[in-house]
């Protein structure tokens, strides 16, 4: 398969797997009391909720201020705009954030508990991608954690 087609087949799969997302309140996407929130808050309002390009590209380090539902809400969209540019700063910081070291603690299982079994694995075959597009890049500790954080097994792509 060709790397567009690879990237458009994925694109479809993950669309599908955050399809059936829940419409929640702007107020429950994020944290309150952050510096960001007011920024996440305003920027959110602007795009309807829907994060676009120029979202993603102003919050692209925001992931740890949305709460549980609201990474739920935007992870497919910035998951999306990483398979399109995988060389930019969304790539880097999408793959930190899927990746921590520890999910022991509350904050990590209460993120981990939102996703359905078909969003963890649309999760996990964008992460395989990855490692395959970004071989031999810094990221490779962080996609093989990526890999036991999200559960993925060995399955391939």
């Amino acid at each position: 398969m060709l790397a567009n087609e690879a990237v458009a087949a994925l694109v479809a799969l993950v669309t599908a797997a955050f399809a059936d997302n829940p419409r929640l309140s702007r107020e429950t996407l994020v944290y309150q009391g952050s510096w960001e929130t007011s920024s996440l808050m305003r920027n959110l309002a602007a795009v309807d909720d829907v994060p676009n390009d120029s979202f993603i590209e102003w919050h692209s380090d925001s992931l740890g201020v949305f709460r549980p539902e609201g990474l739920r809400h935007v992870l497919p969209h910035y998951m999306i705009y990483s398979l399109r540019h995988p060389d930019s700063d969304v790539t880097e910081r999408l793959v930190f954030h899927l990746s921590p070291e520890q999910t022991r603690d509350e904050y990590w299982q209460e993120r981990l508990a939102v996703f359905s079994s078909v969003q963890k694995r649309a999760i996990c075959d964008y992460v395989r991608f990855m490692q395959v597009a970004l071989a031999g890049q810094h990221y490779d500790e962080h996609l093989i954690r990526a890999l036991k954080v999200w559960e993925c097994g060995s399955e391939p792509i």
